[in-house]
């Protein structure tokens, strides 16, 4: 819930006041910013309620209690009191979730509120894109790795998680060092599991088998094993939500028959024929598989392509020659 913010405000504090038996109040304000910066670098009117306005509403109170009188203890019960009145008009988690829409990106469009109705032993982010020929999950990791690492911190906090891990595959060489640049920042406790290529290495229950060593039985889900998986693209969903910022858009790349991968940004219902009429495609004559070659809905005629909109779940359009053996 909304006290894990405060928790991770309190860790960033304690970090930077680590060796030390005392302190004056300028260096109780220093620690009070490490600790803002680690819980989020959020800033958020109070009146707005989200979950991450809870730090640096702590924070600023600290600062200005530093300003009136020197005594640290003084300073240390203002930032507590705040804190407090903060977490009062803090919704929780999971309300948040539901009341912005936050689904499954990754495909299955599973509730996220649902699935993060649990306590789990691993949290699992699959940035892994099961199949080939697939470019959104590897471009949200590059662009917004502080982002998801910020946000994971958060989930697995929520879920009790003694293991954080982001899987995705090892050749994904610039997205890794993305993420563990972040990770090393924000000194967090998340793990990188590289990963082989192949089909279906980014597979839900593939992935939990691989991270935990437990397979999940026949019909059953990651939780029965004690695993919770979501899509780093559910990821991003969360953090917005938890800026109030419902899901009404969607990341997807174009690949396939095109001159070079496409990343788009579109709103949800956006006709996919508007956004392929944007790429520079190698063909005239194509059909359109929405998602990957593997497990994708085929649009083999102009009709289908007229009327497919994107989804929630909506990740690649991947175009194709109209006589391709796939189509």
């Amino acid at each position: 819930n909304s006290g894990v913010i405060l928790s991770q405000f309190f860790r960033g504090i304690s970090k930077s006041l680590k060796g030390k038996t005392e302190c004056n109040a300028e260096e109780l304000a220093v620690a009070l910013k490490d600790g803002s910066d680690a819980a989020y670098k959020a800033v958020m009117k109070p009146t707005e309620g989200t979950i991450l306005t809870v730090a640096r509403m702590a924070y600023e109170e600290g600062v200005e209690a530093s300003r009136i009188n020197s005594d640290s203890l003084y300073v240390w019960q203002c930032i507590c009191d705040k804190a407090n009145e903060a977490l009062a008009i803090t919704p929780e988690l999971l309300p948040v979730l539901k009341k912005a829409g936050v689904v499954g990106a990754g495909g299955a469009g599973f509730p996220t509120h649902v699935k993060l109705n649990a306590k789990a032993e691993y949290l699992i982010i699959n940035a892994a894109e099961c199949e080939p020929l697939i470019e959104t999950d590897k471009f949200l990791c590059r662009e917004f790795a502080d982002r998801i690492i910020d946000t994971i911190l958060l989930m697995g906090h929520h879920l009790e998680a003694q293991h954080i891990v982001i899987g995705l595959k090892a050749k994904y060489k610039a997205e890794i060092a993305a993420l563990e640049k972040a990770i090393r920042e924000k000194h967090a406790a998340v793990e990188i599991f590289p990963m082989r290529t192949f089909y279906p290495a980014g597979d839900e229950q593939v992935l939990v088998q691989q991270v935990t060593g437990r397979s999940v039985p026949e019909r059953g889900l990651p939780l029965n094993v004690g695993a919770v998986v979501e899509n780093v693209g559910t990821v991003l969903s969360i953090a917005d939500a938890l800026e109030d910022k419902p899901v009404t858009e969607k990341y997807l790349s174009v690949t396939g028959a095109v001159r070079e991968p496409v990343m788009f940004k579109v709103p949800l219902g956006t006709p996919i024929r508007r956004i392929i009429n944007q790429v520079d495609l190698r063909v005239k004559d194509y059909a359109v598989i929405i998602g990957g070659p593997m497990m994708g809905k085929m649009q083999s005629s102009d009709s289908m392509i007229d009327h497919a909109v994107v989804t929630k779940t909506t990740g690649n359009l991947l175009i194709l020659p109209k006589d391709h053996y796939l189509v």
